[in-house]
């Protein structure tokens, strides 16, 4: 069993018992903030008739996947969007997000780019979910904001030949111990990214030390204070 396999088989071998443990106080949180049964769906891959024609509305070969987690994350990925569309003017842009606080700002960036954006909640990183979400986005290029990597659905993108980058990267000298204490487990993971902007130099040597790819790594500084937004199809 070579060592990526390991990782994934470890990982959803573990995935149920974290999601039946954080489940039902994560459904208790999306309520309270205002989100619907109909947006669990979401997560599983299901999508109202609305939702599935407005994706397929999106041009074919030129989509853009990508993930926010919450609002600090979407204000960064909005930048991003806006640069993307200057840019790229006849691409579609899926923006999955987690929270319901940041779903919200992900469907007034919908409403203000209609045609061009479509916002959904983030799917969670089963393997048939991530199969399901990959076959219906159909996307030439995943972008991650920030600090968030899901194994089974850079797996399944690695998998079709899709890149996936991570921009303005983030990773705290705490956090690399930690992921390091798990080294063998989690490099083969990170290394499976085709593109980690980092946002200061000393970002560059974290990243390397947990299995990203050092080619693959580059300083762009950070995308919150930059005024257009680095690009990862620059």
């Amino acid at each position: 069993m070579g060592s990526r396999t390991l990782s994934l088989f470890l990982y959803n071998a573990l995935l149920p018992f974290g999601l039946l443990y954080l489940g039902p106080a994560a459904l208790i949180k999306l309520r309270q903030r205002g989100g619907s049964w109909a947006d669990f769906g979401q997560r599983l891959g299901l999508w109202s008739q609305e939702r599935i024609e407005t994706l397929e509305a999106l041009p074919k070969g030129q989509t853009l996947w990508v993930h926010a987690v919450s609002v600090g994350e979407v204000g960064v990925a909005r930048k991003l969007i806006l640069e993307l569309v200057r840019q790229s003017p006849g691409a579609g842009i899926i923006l999955t997000t987690t929270t319901p606080t940041a779903y919200r700002l992900a469907i007034e960036l919908e409403q203000s780019h209609k045609g061009k954006v479509v916002a959904l909640y983030s799917p969670l990183d089963l393997p048939w979910v991530a199969r399901r979400v990959l076959r219906r986005f159909n996307p030439s290029q995943i972008v991650l904001v920030e600090a968030e990597v899901w194994p089974n659905m850079v797996s399944q993108a690695n998998k079709r030949g899709i890149p996936v980058s991570l921009v303005n990267a983030r990773l705290s000298s705490r956090s690399e111990r930690r992921y390091r204490s798990f080294g063998s487990l989690v490099a083969p993971i990170f290394g499976m990214l085709n593109r980690v902007m980092v946002q200061e130099e000393q970002d560059m040597e974290r990243w390397a030390a947990i299995g990203a790819q050092e080619d693959a790594i580059t300083v762009t500084g950070s995308i919150k204070y930059d005024p257009q937004g680095s690009s990862p199809a620059q």
